[in-house]
């Protein structure tokens, strides 16, 4: 708001040249201060202090109080004096400044830059009113009337000018560290300067008709001008010295500096004259890093060590530098001599980048900060302007729509700026640690709701009549996609940082989310737990259920980066470890919160050991564990998670049915039970298990599932036990040990899906587990079984083609990571092998050619499962995905659409039970979705 009052200061300053950037500007101030009432009522119910609540209340006031008189000020109709605006736009800003002060006491470094900033305003109307005294001079002393005037009316415009920018400067101090507040600063700054060219450019023109000595008073107003310049320029740098705002050292100048030469060193293909210039160049900034770590050290006595260290490795590699750069010049034309030039290039960029990776990672993290930040203002922005676009719309549907993506993404931004803050404020490394991981979580989380909220605000602005409010929805939907694509660039850096050696403070996280985990049980003991807003027993299990998969996930991908030696990315998956731990706590928050029917106690415990046991994890990769203690860690994570989930009522039949199966032995005496028939069996249930993905279908599937299993594994022990080969009945021991193994699997892995069926990797591995135990039970068979040839093959085929059936039933989920062209030629692909086996089959059983035959129907079964498989990916590609599917084409079904129509159901039918529709307007919406 205070840009959008600084801006209507400047655009109203020639009141003939009024256009709708001013009607955008207030509708900018009047969109915003709804949403200012609410946030200041929602924090002055948080404040503790009833003195300070009373203070933020007291001085909201005072500021809803200013911007009213400031926009009665600049009404046209009021005809009000320009200084009578001025002084208005002032008063914002002072009641703006108090307004933040209340909410968050100022330091004395913020204190003192606003002073200062305010007074350097007032220096430029200071030297501007010394350049106003030489002007009236010169226009005394012209003989012209005609110049008189314009050499006054232009002092006149420059003293208009500085007005408007001592103005515009107290109205955005306050939020100096906005882009906008600096851009409208920077504007009202060059309204002086063009005023001060115009008024030179009079006054020279005077001076040549003056009466008296003209060439002084135009040496004396010229003068006069380059202090006014200088004091414009002594402001605007004031203002990029704001404690708010990133700074670039000396240091990272330098390491910039050394980071080019020596990139363009190691790339260059030209002549050696040219490799040795950047060489030197190189060596340059080398060295005046190495002065400034050195003259650091001296500063900060407890980095001394670590910045000498530093300082001492990168003189080595400048030294190193130095010599090839000399063997370089004595041999310009020697391969060696060039090649050892760009080794020493490339160790000095190493070197270099090691020596500096603190305050890299630093500035990186403030890149974050800062980029979060403007993202998050720019999401408040379009809100707020999507918020006052509500009256204007005829349509419920769109009306709906915008509601549900501004209300998501208003959800995640509180978070965020809890985390820029917490990120700013931490000192300590395990401080920063949590901070950032926390950042980084809340960052990712922003992103995909901000860019949904951008899409519908765009697609919003042709239905809003009223052009200013369109316009304003708009430009804030603008600058948002601006400030997520900088947002996404950030996050991505962020990521790269090596975040290894924060692994040692692994253990302060674990504490703290146990503490957490602590007092979510005893409030909810006390009947003192809230939910979140919004939040269900559906959503928070489902939420349950995709937090302990990544949790789960994300500490296997830490441990395959010890695996692979990788440090860097040991370190970024020990960040999205500690994010998932805290994404799985606050899930165990929303099922302790909403589900009534859940043992606390049990859940609890089941939750801190997950807790407990991550952290082992996280031990055993600090120590340096070998990989079978890691695997063993990761295996006890899996179990406790387990656990967790089997707290849930609902997966009770779940657990029932694993320990079923793995307990299961089959009887000493018992009805001989067909092999083939209960193979058969076996894979039925297996594929029908797969589709019955909600309850009670799933239920009644897991429990025929489990008869089928049990047979099978009757029928196999019965067979083994007729088994004469001793080898091949250890080879049928150890494939039924695999088919228990992945039957609980496909047990386990059908609930997780039936949880979040929208979950496309949970469906994948689902896939691959039912793929798993057709081909296990295959095996057994094969092994086993006495029938011909053929006919076990031809079994097999007709097991492996039922397996795959139940990806067809969901064709609205990807099956692979095929594009539209790839999809096209698998299916044309397994089509051709799929015709070639058929006339094969016909051509060998004419011909009884067993062997062949066999080859054949085996031929025809992974062509018929390849083109079910090719078949669905298509028809996700083509139906249900983006644009991307098909260039050019958008898909039959959007999904995004599909989602937020259902959001818009659900608000419908909730403003139905509260008798908040009329049958019209029940009606209206209604006919909007046919």
């Amino acid at each position: 708001m205070g840009a959008a009052t600084a801006q209507v200061v400047q655009l109203t300053a020639v009141t003939d040249e009024m256009d709708s950037k001013v009607g955008t500007a207030i509708a900018t101030i009047g969109s915003n201060m709804p949403e200012m009432g609410r946030g200041v009522r929602e924090l002055a119910a948080l404040l503790p202090d009833e003195q300070r609540r009373g203070d933020l209340v007291g001085a909201a006031r005072k500021l809803c109080g200013a911007f009213s008189d400031f926009l009665n000020t600049v009404n046209p109709e009021h005809e009000e004096k320009r200084t009578t605006v001025l002084a208005a736009a002032g008063r914002v800003g002072d009641f703006s400044q108090a307004v933040i002060n209340t909410l968050d006491e100022p330091t004395n470094e913020v204190r003192t830059f606003h002073d200062h900033l305010v007074q350097r305003a007032k220096n430029v109307a200071t030297s501007t009113a010394q350049l106003v005294l030489r002007a009236k001079t010169i226009s005394a002393e012209c003989e012209e009337p005609a110049l008189q005037d314009k050499v006054i009316h232009s002092a006149t415009q420059c003293a208009y000018a500085t007005s408007q920018l001592v103005a515009c400067a107290r109205v955005v101090a306050p939020t100096i560290d906005s882009p906008a507040c600096q851009e409208q600063l920077t504007s009202a700054a060059k309204q002086v300067a063009r005023a001060v060219e115009d008024l030179l450019v009079d006054a020279q023109e005077a001076c040549s008709r003056s009466i008296g000595d003209g060439k002084k008073s135009f040496t004396d107003i010229h003068e006069a001008s380059r202090l006014v310049t200088a004091a414009l320029d002594d402001l605007l740098l004031h203002v990029k010295t704001s404690p708010k705002l990133i700074r670039t050292t000396q240091e990272n100048y330098e390491y910039e500096q050394i980071l080019n030469q020596s990139r363009k060193i190691i790339t260059y293909q030209g002549p050696t004259e040219d490799m040795v210039r950047q060489g030197e160049n190189a060596i340059r900034h080398s060295r005046l890093l190495v002065e400034q770590m050195e003259a650091e050290a001296d500063r900060t006595p407890e980095r001394r060590d670590r910045l000498l260290d530093a300082a001492r490795s990168v003189a080595q590699a400048t030294s190193r530098m130095i010599d090839a750069t000399k063997e370089c010049q004595v041999h310009p034309q020697a391969a060696e001599s060039q090649l050892a030039l760009r080794d020493a290039a490339e160790k000095l960029v190493t070197v270099t980048s090691e020596a500096t990776s603190e305050e890299q990672s630093k500035r990186t993290m403030e890149h974050l900060e800062q980029a979060a930040k403007q993202a998050a203002a720019a999401a408040t922005q379009t809100i707020a302007a999507a918020n006052a676009c509500q009256p204007h719309i005829q349509s419920k549907t769109v009306t709906e729509t915008l509601i549900v993506e501004c209300t998501e993404t208003a959800e995640r931004v509180p978070p965020l700026i809890a985390s820029i803050r917490e990120s700013q404020a931490a000192r300590s490394p395990n401080e920063k640690f949590r901070a950032q991981s926390s950042l980084i979580r809340d960052t990712t989380q922003v992103l995909r709701p901000a860019t949904r909220l951008v899409e519908v605000a765009r697609q919003t602005v042709p239905s809003v009549p009223e052009q200013h409010v369109a316009i304003h929805l708009q430009s804030t939907s603008q600058q948002l996609s601006t400030q997520l694509a900088e947002l996404r660039v950030a996050l991505n850096n962020a990521k790269q940082l090596n975040f290894e050696m924060q692994l040692a403070h692994s253990e302060d996280l674990i504490r703290e989310l146990d503490n957490e985990l602590i007092e979510i049980g005893r409030a909810a003991q006390n009947g003192q737990l809230t939910a979140v807003p919004g939040e269900s027993a559906e959503t928070a299990s489902s939420k349950l259920a995709s937090a302990a998969r990544q949790v789960g996930s994300t500490l296997t991908q830490m441990v395959s980066a010890v695996a692979s030696g990788d440090r860097q990315h040991i370190g970024a998956s020990a960040v999205e470890a500690a994010q998932s731990l805290r994404t799985f706590v606050s899930a165990v928050h929303g099922i302790c919160s909403t589900r009534k029917d859940t043992t606390v106690d049990r859940f609890i415990v089941s939750a801190r050991s997950v807790v407990h046991d991550s952290g082992r994890v996280f031990d055993k990769v600090r120590e340096q564990a070998t990989s079978q203690q890691l695997n063993d860690a990761t295996k006890q994570v899996a179990i406790s998670l387990r656990q967790c989930l089997s707290c849930l009522p609902d997966t009770q039949h779940v657990e029932r049915a694993v320990s079923q199966i793995k307990s299961f032995r089959a009887p000493e005496v018992a009805s001989i039970v067909d092999l083939r028939g209960s193979a058969s069996r076996l894979i039925e249930a297996c594929s029908q298990l797969a589709v019955s993905l909600h309850a009670p279908q799933e239920t009644a599937a897991v429990d025929v599932f489990v008869r089928s299993y049990t047979d099978f594994h009757t029928a196999v022990t019965q067979a083994i036990k007729q088994q004469q080969d001793g080898v091949q009945r250890q080879q049928c021991v150890s494939y039924l040990e695999t088919v228990r193994n992945e039957a609980v699997n496909v047990v386990w892995r059908t609930h997780t899906a039936s949880m979040d069926a929208s979950n496309a990797s949970a469906l994948q591995l689902l896939s691959q587990s039912t793929r798993s135990l057709t081909e296990s039970v295959n095996a057994i068979v094969e092994n086993v079984s006495r029938e011909a040839p053929w006919q076990r093959e031809c079994d097999a085929a007709l097991r492996q083609i039922k397996s795959v059936r139940h990806i067809l039933d969901r064709a609205n989920l990807p099956v692979n990571n095929e594009g539209y062209y790839e999809s096209l030629d698998t299916v044309t692909e397994q089509a051709k092998r799929l015709g070639e086996g058929m006339t094969g089959i016909a051509r060998h059983a004419k011909n009884q050619d067993t062997h062949s035959l066999c080859e054949s129907v085996h031929i025809a079964a992974d062509a018929i499962c390849g083109l079910a498989e090719g078949a669905t990916q298509s028809a996700y590609l083509i139906g249900v995905a983006d644009a991307k599917s098909q260039p050019g084409h958008a898909a039959i079904i959007d999904t995004l659409k599909c989602h937020r129509s259902v959001e818009i159901v659900k608000q419908i039918c909730e403003r139905i039970e509260r008798m908040e529709y009329t049958q019209q307007q029940i009606l209206d919406v209604c006919y909007s979705f046919l």
